[in-house]
């Protein structure tokens, strides 16, 4: 439990939610808390430098429960060995343009979007 409220803090609906979810089968599971709290970024990444838009939102969709916050941080990481070295710069610029308007959005699975869109549209993959 405190992996979920540290996770979603301080919406604590979600939290309420998210527990609900984990506890449906009248336990709580703590593999299902494990699995969303690691996503993917190489596969992401690799879905990306082949510019299957269709794999990047499944992706997106699949991974959404994580904080975006911190996969954009996650893809920071990763896009240092994926990028040419010229175009890192511009990555994160857009990185941190769409960690800023995260926190103000609507819609974070459209806002993640945009950033991956603008990542693949103007950067160099190795």
């Amino acid at each position: 439990m405190v992996e979920l409220v540290q996770k979603y803090f301080p919406d604590f609906r979600r939290t309420l939610h998210e527990l609900q979810r984990f506890t449906a089968s009248g336990t709580l599971d703590i593999g299902a808390i494990a699995s969303t709290s690691n996503a993917n970024i190489k596969e992401l990444v690799s879905l990306m430098k082949e510019n299957n838009f269709g794999g990047v939102r499944k992706w997106v969709v699949e991974n959404l429960d994580n904080d975006v916050t911190k996969i954009l941080r996650k893809i920071y990481d990763e896009l240092y060995a994926e990028l040419v070295p010229s175009t890192i710069p511009f990555a994160i610029l857009v990185i941190a343009k769409y960690q800023y308007q995260s926190a103000f959005c609507m819609d974070q699975e459209i806002n993640l979007m945009a950033c991956l869109i603008e990542i693949v549209r103007e950067c160099e993959f190795l």
